[in-house]
């Protein structure tokens, strides 16, 4: 079979299956003929011939899908003597009613309105956390690698790039391993400068994430090689923006502090599911002791986490006479999705599970209210079966007010869930990885639609056989006992509700107990009336570390000259920001565990500890002479005296060090640990030393 003749056999599907089985066989035959009266030309020709081919399929498939509908309708019953005209009769009658009963009405479209609305909301989250597959190819083999570290207390530690090279060389269960990290730097086009965030990754990316460039092409291994060419590839949206997505664009140059790169290329746009970055460039690097690096691999075809996982295990304890820190660390393997989204996943069907009861108490309310209705209603429901309406036909005519008011709420409801769900994707986005995508599809229309009649059955279905079987009742013997049967449902409703509404507050106080802890928790700083931001001179005309000492003097002065400004500080990291690990040492100490501590490292500026309110244990904190002379100091948190200095009386002139050929640091003051992985979680040693004790490691982070 040629291709072009495969080709018009799927266009056919368009059709519905009765069309297909009666007429395949001669369509197939007149397109051949159609194909063979056609001169052999290419070019706009077959583009024409395709597209009247693909015009008459499409045209005559709406016609024959609309000729069954119309069949079907005209042949259709709920049941024997149910036509469709009934149904439509039905609705007709249930929008007259319930627009004589605005009161009633109005209350059962908000009712149904805010609760699909919230369901909806959450459930975009939850289709985002759970259900949504991720934007890559084959996804299901992309996993994130990682080291662990029990002795240094590290859950996740990253990856050395020694470790990486001997696990992507020498491994048997891997198609690919790429190694990434982001950062940020300052660059300057024909134009202007700018901030841009970049992330740097090895030459192989593209094979792991099979990505396409837009235009030009990714890194060759040649420029991922320290001191290799210069070069820089661009997102799609930073293309659009500084360029205009002008195609001329590769063979410029971007400058980036004193370095001139290549642009060898332009990134697709799913490119930014992998980090919303502006640039990237190749990894380049041969920093053989830091673990910095994140890892994504893809396993081969039909290879498990475990496999993949004991792979590297050995390949890991291989090197462990040359490395002896391969005792410390070991490699984990876990899916993408699993390694980034393990606790959220739960919380995402925790909450859809809390607004699920809230519709269906909702539900509840809905069924007592049109229970209140048909009660009051119920002599002209007896008339109805008395004049020879069915029980069926009772049943219709509710549930028709059920579907419209249900119709009404869904669509008001669907409004409000495209705007709770915006402002809820704008609160979790920047937590959450860039491959976790909340974009609006079928499937949150789909879930709109189905919680709407859902809504409409589950709220309407109690009433109408309730209120149908009361008609009869009515009709043939007594209102007393009809409204006895239709209280009785009432009763059964209102129970149901108290037991949803008394689950959803016990889970609700749990909740809220947990957030009132954690909003006791002292963070070790002044949460109110301090502004942070971060600041990146250009190392183009800063390219000196005394440059960049007076771009800071000035910087500060200026800021302090702000009125209302009564403090400025600068730091390399700020709390809850970031990550600097190292091994500090204690002057006199024999003990091996606590070498591997890891201690979170910051050079921060005099008044920094002022300015953030953290408050002083012992000593001093930093002065402007701090840092001029050889003689190195260091101010240490309580975290980092019990771990390295618990049996001494006095922390304050002890001297610690990173390693046995690092110059010592005189303590000169102890501060309140302060929270730094997390509100909830626990404190880490910490040591700060003075900025001007390191020019190289000036401000980055400025608090005021």
């Amino acid at each position: 079979m040629t291709p072009a003749r495969r080709w018009f056999r799927r266009l056919l599907w368009l059709f519905p299956p009765s069309f297909r089985r009666a007429r395949q066989a001669a369509l197939e035959r007149l397109f051949l003929d159609l194909q063979a009266d056609r001169p052999p030309r290419g070019g706009l020709a077959t583009l024409t011939f395709w597209l009247a081919i693909v015009t008459d399929a499409v045209t005559g498939a709406a016609a024959e899908w609309l000729a069954v509908a119309r069949r079907a309708a005209s042949t259709f019953v709920i049941r024997p003597g149910v036509p469709m005209s009934a149904i439509v009769a039905s609705v007709r009658h249930a929008v007259r009613q319930l627009v004589r009963q605005p009161l009633y009405s109005g209350t059962i479209v908000l009712l149904v309105a805010t609760g699909i609305a919230g369901n909806a909301a959450v459930f975009r989250i939850f289709d985002g956390l759970c259900l949504r597959t991720l934007p890559f190819d084959d996804p299901g083999r992309l996993v994130d690698v990682d080291e662990t570290a029990p002795e240094w207390n590290l859950e996740f530690a990253n990856v050395s790039i020694t470790d990486f090279h001997d696990w992507r060389e020498e491994n048997s269960t891997f198609e690919g391993m790429t190694a990434l990290t982001t950062s940020g730097d300052n660059v300057a086009t024909a134009d202007e400068a700018r901030r841009v965030t970049t992330l740097t990754a090895t030459h192989d990316v593209d094979d792991v994430l099979r990505l396409v460039p837009q235009l030009g092409r990714f890194f060759s291994e040649a420029e991922d090689q320290p001191n290799g060419p210069p070069v820089v590839m661009l997102s799609d949206a930073f293309w659009a923006e500084v360029y205009g997505r002008d195609p001329a664009v590769i063979g410029r140059t971007l400058r980036f502090g004193q370095t001139s790169r290549e642009i060898v290329g332009v990134l697709p746009p799913e490119a930014a599911r992998v980090v919303a970055a502006d640039v990237w460039l190749p990894l380049a690097e041969d920093d053989e002791s830091s673990f910095y690096l994140r890892v994504i691999g893809r396993l081969k075809p039909g290879v498990t986490v475990e496999q993949a996982r004991a792979d590297l295990d050995a390949i890991h304890a291989r090197h462990i006479p040359e490395r002896d820190v391969n005792r410390v660390t070991s490699p984990t393997v876990m899916l993408l999705r699993d390694r980034y989204l393990g606790t959220d996943r739960l919380g995402g069907v925790v909450l859809f599970g809390a607004v699920a009861i809230v519709l269906l108490i909702a539900c509840g309310n809905i069924a007592g209210l049109m229970l209140a209705r048909s009660m009051a209603r119920s002599q002209e429901l007896g008339l109805r079966a008395a004049l020879g309406a069915s029980r069926g036909r009772l049943v219709l005519h509710i549930l028709a007010e059920s579907l419209v008011l249900a119709l009404v709420g869904g669509a008001g409801g669907l409004a409000l869930s495209v705007w709770g769900s915006d402002a809820l994707v704008g609160l979790l986005k920047d937590q959450l990885p860039a491959f976790i995508g909340f974009d609006l599809d079928w499937r949150f229309v789909a879930f709109v639609a189905a919680a709407t009649i859902g809504t409409a059955v589950v709220a309407g279905i109690v009433p109408a056989l309730r209120a149908s079987r009361a008609a009869v009742g009515v009709a043939a013997t007594s209102r007393t006992t009809a409204s006895r049967v239709t209280r009785r449902a009432m009763a059964g409703l209102v129970t149901g509700e108290v037991a949803l509404a008394t689950l959803l507050l016990a889970t609700s106080g749990f909740a809220l107990v947990d957030l009132r802890a954690v909003g006791r928790i002292d963070p070790g700083f002044r949460t109110e009336g301090v502004l942070t931001f971060r600041v990146s001179p250009d190392e183009a005309r800063y390219p000196t570390a005394a440059d960049r000492q007076a771009f800071w003097a000035r910087y500060r002065a200026r800021l302090e000259a702000i009125p209302g400004v009564d403090a400025v500080s600068t730091a390399t990291i700020m709390p809850l920001m970031g990550h600097s690990g190292w091994f500090f040492e204690a002057e006199g100490s024999t003990s091996e565990s606590e070498r591997n501590v890891v201690v979170l490292r910051r050079w921060v500026d005099p008044g920094y500890f002022e300015t953030l309110g953290v408050p002083l244990r012992q000593g001093r904190t930093f002065d402007d002479f701090d840092g001029r002379t050889g003689d190195g100091v260091a101010i240490v948190n309580e975290s980092f005296v019990r771990t390295h200095l618990g049996s001494t009386s006095s922390p304050l002139g002890h001297r610690i060090r990173l390693g046995e050929h690092m110059p010592w640091l005189t303590i000169v003051g102890v501060v309140a640990d302060t929270k730094h992985y997390g509100i909830d979680q626990p404190s880490r040693p910490g040591v700060y030393e003075p900025s001007r004790q390191n020019p190289n490691r000036l401000g980055g982070h400025v608090a005021l």
